[in-house]
């Protein structure tokens, strides 16, 4: 072979054997990843600039090799501390970025001002920003009130809240409570000075009322909030009407009644008078006027309860005026020509019924009470008669027909035209009109059919209003991770509304896809 091409082809050699090897060292030190060697400050006050002098980028090639490279500005972006807020920088080497969060505060530490409105003992404290204030060893002074508290716009302050800007706390004070004792004291001073004790108590009592006032008013003096005041004020209350004779003397009345002959439904009467007026003694006013005047009112009403014998001898009196009620009602039902031939025979059934009862009735409870039943079953044979025609024509309905959602509504409207038919108080609407009305909504409610077609409608609007919706949304300072979830929540939710079967679902997906972008924009 020519000597030439022998040297020809051995410098070829050489020189791709070169390019294999520069080929192979290049590659094998692209860089692949940065990191931060050291934790980085995350946190910084308004206008504070970046030590990128204590910032080491650690990078890493394809071939597992690490270097530590000093940070310079052109390799740091969005860094920018002349707002408050949660950010996001990012360092560039080599064309490989590492984005590290931040967030910028007004200042590192805030004023918390202790206002103790008195007018001479403010002061505050410096707190570092996100510690906790302690609660100050100094209480403030107001007299005559009580300190209670320290505030914060009118609320009891949290002390295990974290402080993150200037704060101010003002002491509050039992003012309100003050006033209200203030006023009970008076209510006692009123009763010390204009009820004589010879009016209202015995003999033996007198010491013992008197005692009561001026024990109460030193009482109520020491407390501090109004309830512990009221609570002392109603003992006072009752432990005056304990001496007075009233309540003694009505017992005695209740007592001596009840050792009579009275029916059940009298007994009962006279009873409820009785502890009406001993609750209102012992709870109510304590003026001994207004405690004489209840105790003759009671007294009176309880007189007037007849005994059995009385009872038995007035219901004789009215017995014809029961009579003539219920056969006034019968005729009057008769005549409405409202009724079928069956309700006719039973509403004459009702009726001699009635009379007989009537007739038999010993006491004017008992004869009371006959008209009334008489009245009740008149109504329910009309009632049972519409109740039936409102039965039939919600059975005409197939629940097979409807979704779930719309045959829940047809019952609704049956149960509550039921209601309105079974509790009918007269007058309008009438029952023929609450049954057509009934039957008019229930034949309304879409068919399962119907819905799907409505549905579709519906469908266009949703979508519509979710693509506004998402274009809306300002995505000023939001985290690329932020946006993509965004972004998956409206493919999703348009997904959903695109396949749902019927206007409830249609509207469910659409609520739930706003409600979980809210969710995910609003700031936590």
């Amino acid at each position: 072979m020519n000597k030439k091409i022998i040297v020809v082809i051995a410098v070829a050699v050489i020189v791709v054997l070169g390019v294999i090897i520069s080929a192979v060292l290049v590659n094998g030190n692209v860089v692949v990843g940065v990191q931060l060697r050291d934790d980085i400050k995350s946190l910084y006050a308004l206008n504070e600039e970046i030590d990128l002098n204590s910032v080491i980028l650690v990078s890493k090639t394809n071939n597992g090799k690490s270097e530590e490279i000093a940070i310079t500005k052109s390799m740091l972006t969005g860094f920018d501390t002349s707002n408050c807020g949660d950010f996001v920088m990012v360092f560039s080497y080599k064309g490989v970025e590492l984005a590290v969060d931040y967030t910028v505060i007004d200042k590192y530490y805030h004023t918390v001002y202790f206002n103790t409105g008195n007018g001479a003992t403010d002061f505050s404290i410096e707190i570092y920003n996100g510690q906790k204030v302690e609660v100050p060893d100094v209480v403030p002074e107001k007299k005559p009130y009580v300190f209670l508290q320290w505030n914060s716009n009118g609320e009891p302050f949290n002390f295990q809240s974290p402080i993150y800007a200037d704060t101010m706390l003002d002491a509050f004070y039992n003012v309100e409570d003050y006033n209200s004792i203030m006023q009970l004291v008076e209510s006692v001073n009123y009763l010390v000075i204009n009820i004589d004790p010879d009016y209202l108590f015995a003999e033996g009592d007198k010491d013992i009322y008197l005692g009561k006032l001026q024990s109460c008013i030193k009482d109520l003096s020491s407390c501090t909030y109004a309830n512990e005041a009221v609570s002392t004020f109603n003992e006072l209350k009752k432990g005056i009407l304990d001496c007075s004779s009233y309540p003694s003397k009505l017992t005695a009345q209740k007592d001596g009644l009840l050792s009579s002959e009275y029916f059940l439904e009298d007994r009962m009467i006279l009873l409820g008078l009785y502890s009406n007026a001993i609750d209102q003694m012992y709870h109510g006013t304590a003026d001994g006027k207004a405690v004489e005047t209840l105790y003759t009112e009671t007294v009176t009403s309880i007189n007037e309860i007849m005994n059995m014998e009385e009872n038995i001898a007035a219901a004789d009196n009215s017995r014809e005026d029961s009579f003539t009620k219920i056969r006034n009602a019968f005729e009057d039902n008769i005549n409405s020509k409202l009724y079928s031939i069956q309700s006719l025979a039973d509403i004459e059934v009702i009726f001699n019924s009635a009379m007989v009862d009537a007739t038999n009735a010993i006491g004017t409870h008992q004869l009371a009470s006959v008209v009334s039943d008489f009245m009740l079953k008149l109504e329910s044979v009309q009632r049972d008669k519409n109740l039936q025609a409102l039965r039939d024509a919600f059975d005409a309905f197939d629940s097979n027909d409807y979704f779930d959602y719309g045959y829940c509504q047809i019952e609704s409207i049956y149960l509550n035209a039921y209601d309105k038919l079974l509790h009918y108080p007269g007058g309008a609407p009438a029952p023929e009109t609450t049954i057509q009305q009934a039957d008019y909504a229930m034949r309304s409610v879409p068919t399962r059919e119907q819905d799907i077609k409505n549905a579709e409608y519906d469908k266009k609007l949703k979508l519509r209003e979710l693509e506004n919706f998402y274009v809306s949304i300002d995505r000023t300072g939001m985290k690329p991770t932020q946006i993509q979830e965004i972004n998956a929540l409206y493919n999703e939710g348009m997904a959903l509304i695109q396949g749902a079967v019927g206007t409830k679902a249609v509207a469910d997906a659409y609520i739930s896809t706003i409600d979980s972008i809210n969710m995910l924009i609003q700031p936590k």
